[in-house]
């Protein structure tokens, strides 16, 4: 009765609202949700998981107290950046001529989504610039940027939720661009990244693209260099050709003899009249008026 009703592959609510129509038997909505859940067609289709809270870094109470670095290319050149998490201040180093500096000069007195420049935030005032400018009190950086930080995660987190913690051997499903694959945990990494196992290999994944289910998966990979061929002998070849003309030449004689045999059987096709086509009546579009065969007494 459970593959009748998730015979279309509906979900869970319109599974339910199918059967109550119907039929009813003790613990039928939770059975109906484990026979969803455990069918691979629609754990492989399912859709993505919602997204999960932000995750803020802390803020350092002094400047370049945490740093973050990394590096880039431009122009079939590479660079280092270091960026300053207190203040957003950033310096860009191993640069000996290039025409970008007048660029990353302009940009460190330029004033970000806080309001306040990264030279401001780092220095705790404001820098000479060739604009006229107002010198006000010390700035505070770390106010603000906690306030910018608490304003960015409470618009993001509207619509997200934390999921559950993954266990080590737990089989799970991964998402494989469109389609969700059967994978197993392997070992946890960071506070939302998971080394899986997979029938094509190891890989490392977000907890997001990670769903639970109830299934058990065989993962083993199947070894591409085992073979059951049979390979004939090198003692046989000679014979089997003499043998396999032998049978050719017995068959072709009984095939002559066949035709000779029906050649005598056939009888002469029976003469038609040619005056037959002459009698047949047609209509505008050419079509052959064929009239119904009556009984005739």
């Amino acid at each position: 009765m459970l593959k009748r009703i998730h015979e279309g592959h509906l979900g869970m609510q319109m599974a339910k609202q199918r059967a109550r129509e119907s039929v009813y038997w003790p613990k039928m909505n939770q059975q109906i949700d484990c026979a969803i859940q455990s069918c691979s067609t629609c754990q492989k289709h399912r859709n993505s998981q919602s997204k999960e809270t932000l995750m803020c870094h802390s803020v350092p109470e002094n400047p370049f107290d945490k740093i973050g670095a990394d590096l880039f290319s431009f122009g079939n050149q590479t660079y280092l950046l270091m960026v300053d998490y207190t203040t957003k201040y950033f310096e860009c180093n191993l640069l000996r001529e290039t025409t970008s500096a007048s660029a990353i000069t302009s940009m460190k007195t330029t004033p970000k989504q806080l309001e306040r420049s990264p030279a401001e935030l780092l220095m705790g005032r404001k820098l000479r610039t060739l604009l006229p400018t107002v010198y006000n009190k010390i700035v505070r950086p770390t106010s603000v940027t906690h306030a910018h930080q608490q304003k960015q995660a409470s618009y993001y987190n509207n619509h997200t939720k934390d999921l559950k913690q993954l266990q080590q051997l737990q089989f799970v499903h991964y998402r494989n661009q469109r389609t969700w694959e059967p994978a197993q945990v392997l070992q946890r990494l960071g506070a939302r990244s998971y080394l899986i196992k997979t029938k094509n290999g190891t890989y490392r994944r977000n907890r997001r693209d990670l769903r639970e289910t109830t299934e058990t998966f065989d993962l083993s990979r199947p070894d591409p260099f085992e073979f059951d061929v049979q390979l004939p002998q090198s003692a046989t070849p000679s014979t089997t050709y003499a043998t396999l003309s032998t049978q050719t030449e017995s068959q072709n004689s009984s095939d002559q003899q066949a035709e000779t045999t029906e050649s005598a059987h056939v009888t002469e096709p029976p003469v038609t009249n040619e005056t037959h086509n002459t009698t047949m009546q047609c209509t505008r579009s050419d079509r052959v008026v064929k009239p119904p065969q009556k009984l005739t007494l």
